[in-house]
């Protein structure tokens, strides 16, 4: 059970052109795992969302690898004319 409630965060992230293939997807793997344990630790529950333009790819992959399950599409903003990839990950 947990004690002190649910946290909902959003994450974020955009390529550098210069970085390095990978760099992306292992900062996120970083990020998430420090994340959970700080939270569990703390005995609040979280869950992080993010969302993929619906062109890119290489953006759904790095999400999937780092645990989040696709969960739809929704309309990041409504002026948009397209809908995004929608993701979740649970602790």
């Amino acid at each position: 059970m947990i004690q002190g409630g649910l946290r909902v965060l959003e994450v974020g992230f955009a390529r550098h052109p210069k970085a390095k293939s990978g760099q992306v997807a292992s900062a996120l793997r970083q990020a998430v795992r420090l994340l959970l344990e700080e939270h569990k630790k703390a005995e609040i529950g979280l869950t992080i969302i993010a969302y993929s333009d619906e062109e890119n790819e290489a953006s759904r992959r790095v999400l999937t690898a780092a645990g989040f399950i696709p969960s739809g599409k929704i309309k990041y903003h409504t002026k948009n004319k397209t809908e995004d990839h929608f993701y979740i990950l649970e602790n």
